[in-house]
């Protein structure tokens, strides 16, 4: 109940603005409301409408701050172009167990003989390196020599 009395005032109010507003709309007097009111209108709309002036000084370092966004959004890019790119072509080398230096002692039709051989722990299957080259297995061993069957032969 006390909110039904709290609204009707403003009801009143509001009927009053209604009435007075439909009342001039038929009436010459209309002129008269629009010239009081148009002012204020043009106001409000040019209020509600215009962008804020904004100095020039701001405007360009608005300008520059933009800019220095997209050249950091370049960089950030690249960057991760970059990393990804080092990761690629990052080789991780193991270091091998135990390298045993041997020198050619032979050639055969896609082959080597080398002066390793089972009196020095080297097994069918063992890598033969060079530098950080693969060239081939071991494909026989004997007590002093071994066969090392290149990766042409592979190919």
């Amino acid at each position: 109940m006390k909110r039904v009395k709290a609204g009707f005032p403003i009801f009143v109010l509001l009927l009053i603005i209604a009435f007075l507003i439909f009342f001039f709309s038929q009436n010459p007097l209309t002129g008269a409301l629009e010239l009081i009111t148009l002012p204020i209108q043009r106001m409000m709309f040019a209020a509600s409408t215009a962008s804020p002036t904004i100095n020039p000084s701001v405007q360009e370092l608005q300008q520059e701050n933009s800019q220095l966004r997209q050249q950091l959004a370049q960089l950030e890019e690249i960057k991760s172009d970059d990393t990804a790119l080092h990761d690629q072509f990052q080789t991780t080398t193991p270091a091998p167990q135990k390298l045993l230096p041997a020198d050619v002692v032979g050639l055969q039709q896609n082959a080597l003989i080398i002066d390793k051989g089972q009196n020095d722990n080297v097994k069918v299957g063992d890598v033969i390196v060079l530098k950080n080259n693969l060239i081939g297995t071991v494909g026989k061993t004997t007590p002093m020599l071994s066969l090392v069957t290149l990766l042409s032969e592979w190919i």
